[in-house]
């Protein structure tokens, strides 16, 4: 934008990051693959927070590789929200489900928006090994007990 490569016609903040790592239900259900991808969502976490914390530094590699000039970079860069866990608001997920299908940009077997409990069954937990949680328990299986 700065340099006239693009226009800038306006702004449209999302609820969904930038970043983003995905994996199909395929690979995940293969031997040694969550363990793999937290491995990478560790070393990805790793990179965001020593970027986040390189002050200056940090600065001056926007400015480097962006082409961004100083005064919006400045105003910019505290505005960036760094979500470095592995874990995904399930509530945010509907929402841009929701926004998706209201823009026709995702389409659903019964033409609705999808439910809550289709985002949530489409999604994986992963633990990271530096911070291990229980998976919640579900009724099914406090039933099946």
């Amino acid at each position: 934008v700065v340099d006239g490569t693009f226009k800038r016609v306006g702004t449209f903040p999302t609820p969904w990051p930038f970043f983003s790592i995905a994996a199909n239900k395929e690979f995940l259900a293969e031997e040694g693959a969550k363990e793999a991808l937290v491995s990478v969502l560790e070393v990805v976490k790793a990179a965001a927070d020593e970027f986040r914390c390189g002050g200056q530094s940090t600065f001056e590699y926007i400015l480097e590789h962006y082409r961004i000039e100083k005064e919006p970079a400045a105003e910019w860069l505290p505005t960036v929200d760094w979500a470095c866990e592995a874990q995904v608001d399930l509530e945010m997920l509907h929402k841009v489900g929701e926004t998706l299908h209201r823009l026709k940009k995702i389409e659903t077997e019964t033409g609705n928006p999808p439910t809550e409990a289709e985002i949530e069954g489409a999604t994986t937990r992963l633990e990271s090994s530096s911070k291990r949680t229980k998976p919640e328990e579900t009724s099914e299986s406090a039933a099946a007990e």
